[in-house]
């Protein structure tokens, strides 16, 4: 996952949903500067920050990241949560993926492996 990516992507998707001009003032013009304002400190609405996940969820293959489920993304209070959620939902999706590699095919990491000849001779 391309960390700074993502959070480039909240920034800006955040800028776009709030009614203040974020991009614009030094003091709040980058993720790092915003991390731990509260949603409600920036005036996003209800509205507001569904319309912000629907656009952070079709970006977020962009950044190597995966989309947040609704559920989870309507606990965020902050713009930090906004980006543990993408962290979180990538981490659980990779793990998925790498359990079902192993479930659906067990001896195919241990047939390579055994294939592959050795790069070093002892």
């Amino acid at each position: 996952m391309n960390e700074k990516g993502v959070k480039e992507l909240v920034h800006y998707a955040v800028d776009r949903v709030s009614p203040f001009a974020l991009t614009q003032y030094s003091d709040v013009n980058s993720y790092e500067k915003i991390a731990e304002y509260p949603l409600a400190r920036l005036a996003i609405t209800e509205q507001g920050i569904k319309a912000m996940w629907a656009w952070i969820n079709v970006r977020v293959y962009e950044y190597q990241a995966m989309p947040v489920s609704n559920e989870r993304a309507f606990e965020c209070e902050t713009v930090k949560d906004i980006f543990e959620a993408i962290v979180e939902a990538s981490l659980k999706r990779r793990a998925s993926r790498i359990t079902r590699v192993v479930k659906t095919n067990p001896g195919s990491l241990l047939s390579k492996m055994k294939r592959s000849p050795s790069k070093t001779n002892i």
